[in-house]
């Protein structure tokens, strides 16, 4: 009996302190588009679920979900977008957090396309992440280490720690099988490859170089060049990006000896023209 009282007494104390951390706002946005602030902090960290939802004018329908983790002392934090549902595109154009000095920290949202006033529910359940009852427009924006997010996607960002995900991932693909697969193209700045074996032994003195005819009679039987793929290899198998870059470059390096090789030969030439020459005259 103590046993089944206890288990209810924990029961209780712990729904009552969940319960606690759980709260529901409707707030007003008095001022138009821009940044309102909605959630003002002065513990030493809060984090917890966030929802805004509500509609704000034309023609548009909000319900944004996100986990959001912040700290002061600028130490910046965390926001994940978990859930994103809109009708005719959102409210919530942008997201920011972090801390105003070492006072605070903070959660401002940018909202475009909103009728004055406008009503909002913004919801959090969590610790520590105390919902202002009538969000500040345009306010300070935090200084140091500021975390901030798209409103418009599904994803995280943080400034404490890198994104980890643990299996591979696809990106439009159903059953990736490698790390990274992505159905359609990429855009970078830059790709580094990690390379092993690069094809400097090429220029080494023992080097077995292919005379060009040896290579001319491959190419006439295989019709492409030796240790490279062929076109229907390239096409049902891909390309390997390092290796296919080494072997372009080993490639480079040979056709750089048959030059130095051939130019060697040219100046050979041209001192026995020269020889005749002068013998002629």
């Amino acid at each position: 009996m103590k046993v089944k009282f206890l288990s209810i007494f924990l029961f209780a104390v712990i729904s009552a302190s969940v319960n606690a951390n759980a709260q529901s706002k409707l707030v007003s946005l008095s001022n138009g588009d821009g940044w309102y602030r909605i959630i003002r902090g002065a513990s030493a960290a809060g984090g917890g679920m966030v929802r805004i939802y509500g509609s704000s004018g034309n023609n548009r329908q909000t319900l944004i979900t996100m986990n959001v983790s912040l700290m002061r002392f600028g130490q910046g934090g965390s926001i994940n977008i978990s859930d994103n549902l809109f009708y005719n595109t959102n409210h919530v154009d942008q997201i920011r957090g972090g801390s105003v000095g070492s006072d605070e920290y903070v959660l401002d949202i940018h909202f475009v396309g909103i009728n004055t006033p406008s009503n909002l529910w913004i919801t959090v359940d969590g610790h520590n992440l105390p919902i202002l009852d009538s969000p500040v427009f345009n306010p300070t924006p935090p200084d140091r280490n500021v975390v901030d997010i798209s409103g418009r996607v599904v994803g995280t960002t943080s400034t404490r720690w890198p994104v980890f995900i643990n299996q591979n991932v696809g990106i439009g693909v159903a059953n990736p099988d490698s790390k990274l697969v992505v159905d359609g193209k990429i855009r970078s700045e830059e790709v580094k490859v990690e390379i092993v074996n690069a094809p400097d032994y090429v220029f080494s003195s023992d080097y077995q170089l292919s005379t060009l005819e040896e290579t001319a009679a491959y190419i006439e039987e295989n019709h492409h060049l030796p240790e490279i793929p062929s076109a229907a290899e390239m096409e049902a198998n891909g390309v390997e990006l390092g290796e296919m870059n080494m072997l372009l470059l080993k490639k480079i390096e040979e056709l750089t000896l048959h030059v130095i090789e051939l130019s060697e030969q040219n100046q050979e030439l041209k001192k026995e023209i020269n020889k005749i020459k002068v013998s002629a005259k």
